[in-house]
């Protein structure tokens, strides 16, 4: 039968072509096209009719059944496991029944389809459309336990993006959604719920305070407040929300993304400060970088702490800030709350992180082949990739920081020491740091007597010898150029001759540098507690930063030959 098929198939299309001279060959091909098509068809059709299954399994994995299948046949079977559950149990039993009977028993109760093309089946899935899917109309009102209407509350379907709306003025809401739909009902101050539609087209709902949220402690900057009594934009974030133990993390990085409206900009580079903006560009003083203000002190750095010592951030986005710190708070304040002593069990912690940067993606420029081929200059021997040279892949940074907490009433300590090893991509960019951090208290003849100590410091190694102009250099350099002279005392191949045309990795590595910044903070309080519920209190505090920078350039850097550091 299958054969006789063939001859006859064969003859319709010589007949056809013969047929077909007057016309155009494009359609002439197209007809072939079809009629092939046809054929092929019908011939997978008759293969598929023809291979008989038998398959007797209970609670089977469909993965296994569908395997079973191709051993027992010429078919393979083309699927995207997405769309097809292939850990699915399935019970079947046939004896020497067509492949299209097996499938059809296999996916009984699903939406996967197949298609037989030759000997390929194809499984796919029938999706619904919108126009498709049962839609209905909801509508409700949302209230509080008093039975006030709560007005824009917020009321999302659950698990599509930008289906909503808000209650209006009377508690009251109309929305349309998918016959299975969850809405999502919330709003500030209130336990979030779910409630699943079903068959209801009217819904009633009560909120309830969620007193944990708003019995929350902010710090405002002249003090702290609950979150029921704040009216101003006030975003915190707890430490658990920072992540720690993230290769290369710095506070900037576990910062981005959780606070609205607020922009963080980092580099590469170990040297290079974060940039924050939360209110735009516009200022006074023409800055809009926030202010940064650590334990009540303005003007710190987010650098100087540890992110294992935080305990909350705090920041202050609109006119209030600049209410409490002037001028200075034009581009909003962030507000740093470090950890301080509990009581509780000594613990011990270590943090331990290691990272590598690459380059994703790097210029194009003329290598050794090209530029000999093209003839673009000297041909001086060399094979170079200056860009590369000055690449410090591979690198290995580090950080590590061990924290020592706990204690009773009587006394109680929060201690943590880091260190920390960065290696930028670039060479001659890397930064080192050094940080202790001891907080003390001290309750003394029966809590009559309190005694607070806290101290910090901070020491950073900077080696910035790097620059964006030595990569500009690399991109115009000679690819057949030595970087290395092994008849120079420096190794390198020291091109003298100006600014216009010099070794860039030379110009890095005969130079050092190291820039030196100390910090020490260091105070003390004394509060005596006084009957009838007064107290005096006296604090005494210390802080020095020291700065030193040293540069050294060899006697033999291009710049010292030319004389004068001129270039």
């Amino acid at each position: 039968m299958q054969n006789y098929f063939s001859i006859q198939f064969l003859w319709v299309v010589k007949s056809l072509w013969r047929v077909s001279n007057k016309i155009p060959l494009s359609m002439r091909l197209l007809i072939l096209f079809l009629v092939c098509s046809i054929g092929l068809c019908y011939a997978s059709d008759s293969y598929a009719q023809k291979t008989l299954i038998s398959i007797d399994v209970h609670n089977q994995r469909v993965e296994d059944i569908l395997k079973e299948i191709e051993e027992q046949s010429d078919f393979d079977f083309f699927f995207n496991n997405k769309h097809v559950d292939l850990n699915r149990r399935v019970s079947i039993s046939v004896d020497r029944s067509n492949i299209f009977s097996v499938l059809k028993e296999v996916f009984a109760g699903t939406n996967v389809r197949y298609s037989v093309l030759d000997k390929k089946i194809i499984l796919s899935v029938e999706v619904q459309s919108p126009q498709q899917e049962k839609k209905m109309i909801v509508s409700g009102i949302i209230s509080d336990v008093q039975g006030e209407p709560v007005i824009g509350a917020s009321i999302q379907e659950k698990g599509v993006v930008g289906k909503g709306t808000v209650s209006d003025l009377d508690g009251k809401f109309k929305l349309t959604v998918a016959s299975d739909a969850i809405l999502v009902i919330s709003y500030i101050g209130f336990q979030s719920l779910e409630v699943k539609v079903g068959n209801r087209t009217n819904l009633s709902v009560v909120l309830k305070e969620d007193h944990q949220l708003l019995d929350e402690v902010v710090v405002i900057g002249y003090g702290t407040m609950e979150k029921r009594a704040v009216t101003s934009s006030i975003t915190s974030i707890s430490s658990k929300d920072l992540v720690t133990g993230m290769g290369g993390s710095t506070i900037a990085t576990a910062l981005k993304g959780k606070i609205s409206g607020m922009n963080v900009s980092e580099t590469s580079s170990p040297n290079a400060s974060a940039s924050f903006q939360l209110r735009g560009v516009a200022s006074i003083n023409a800055s809009s970088s926030p202010l940064i203000v650590i334990d009540g002190i303005p003007g710190g750095d987010l650098r100087s702490i540890s992110q294992e010592d935080i305990q909350s951030i705090d920041v202050l986005k609109d006119a209030s800030a600049g209410a409490i710190y002037g001028t200075r708070a034009a581009g909003g304040v962030i507000l740093v709350t470090t950890k301080k002593a509990k009581e509780g069990p000594i613990t011990l912690s270590y943090t331990g992180e290691l990272s590598t940067e690459q380059v994703s993606r790097r210029p194009q420029v003329l290598d050794r082949d090209a530029f000999v081929r093209f003839g673009v200059g000297t041909d001086l021997g060399a094979s170079t990739d200056w860009y590369g040279e000055l690449l410090n892949e591979g690198a290995l940074s580090q950080r590590h920081v061990v924290n020592l907490s706990g204690g009773g009433h009587t006394a109680k300590i929060y201690a943590t020491i880091m260190a920390q090893d960065q290696k930028g991509i670039a060479i001659g960019d890397n930064r080192k740091d050094y940080s202790g951090r001891i907080n003390a208290n001290f309750n003394l003849l029966d809590d009559l007597l309190e005694i607070g100590l806290h101290t910090e410091y901070r020491e950073a190694h900077r080696d910035q010898r790097s620059s964006s102009s030595y990569f500009d250099m690399a991109l115009k350099m000679n690819p057949t150029e030595h970087v290395y002279d092994s008849t120079s005392e420096t190794g390198y191949n020291v091109l003298v001759g100006g600014s216009e045309y010099y070794n860039p990795l030379a110009e890095v590595m005969l130079k050092q540098a190291d820039n030196v910044d100390k910090w020490l903070k260091a105070d003390a309080t004394v509060k005596l507690n006084l009957p009838a519920g007064f107290s005096a209190q006296a604090t005494l505090g210390w802080e020095d930063r020291q700065y030193q920078q040293t540069h050294y350039t060899s006697a033999l850097h291009r710049t010292s030959l030319n004389g004068s550091y001129k270039g």
